[in-house]
């Protein structure tokens, strides 16, 4: 826990910087997000992100993490204190590399697991995208 005395300056920092971002008219900074995610995958692996890419020109499917800091699909409140502690932690850009990670960790290593799972549909789109499977 933080001393008192520094409370209340991590809390204007994230609201300056985590906050206060996602809160205007618009979408446009979750958009940029998107965007940010979808060449974070182009440089990772190109042929695949352009199978990603002819499903759906930004990665929506990270839309819920990026929106919540990965807290949405948790079941427990001390794992999203534990992912809340890591993000904080980081720099906000910190929210695009583990979308894109996680994506590419369900591609590379077959992960499906209950709480990574894209939806079957979208699932089969995607291996269907990039050749890998009917």
């Amino acid at each position: 826990m933080l001393p008192k005395e520094l409370q209340f300056v991590c809390v204007e920092k994230i609201s300056l910087h985590r906050v206060w971002d996602s809160m205007g008219s618009t979408l446009e900074p979750v958009l940029g997000l998107l965007r940010v995610t979808k060449n974070l995958l182009r440089l990772a692996d190109l042929e695949y992100a352009q199978g990603l890419e002819r499903i759906s020109q930004l990665p929506f499917y990270a839309l819920s993490n990026l929106l919540t800091l990965f807290s949405h699909d948790m079941p427990m409140l001390p794992l999203i204190q534990h992912i809340l502690d890591y993000i904080l932690c980081r720099p906000p850009i910190i929210v695009v590399y583990l979308a894109a990670t996680l994506r590419a960790q369900c591609y590379y290593a077959d992960l499906v697991t209950e709480e990574w799972a894209l939806d079957d549909t979208v699932q089969k789109g995607c291996d269907q995208a990039i050749g890998r499977g009917g």
